[in-house]
C-alpha cells in the first residue's frame, strides 16, 4: 500500500504515515491498532 492509501484508511494526512514510518513520531497503542488492522497483521507483528 501506498502511504497515501494508508492514509486514506486512516482518516489522516499522508505526512502523518510518513513521519511514522521515519520514526519521526511516536506511534501509540491504539494507532498501532489501526495500522495492524489496515495492513492485515496481528499486532504483535509490529513488536519486537
Amino acid at each position: 500500500m501506498t502511504q497515501a492509501e494508508v492514509a486514506a484508511a486512516l482518516k489522516k494526512p499522508q505526512s502523518f504515515v510518513s513521519k511514522c514510518e521515519s520514526g519521526e513520531r511516536r506511534v501509540d497503542i491504539i494507532e498501532l491498532y489501526d495500522f495492524a488492522m489496515i495492513y492485515g497483521k496481528p499486532l504483535d507483528f509490529f513488536l519486537s
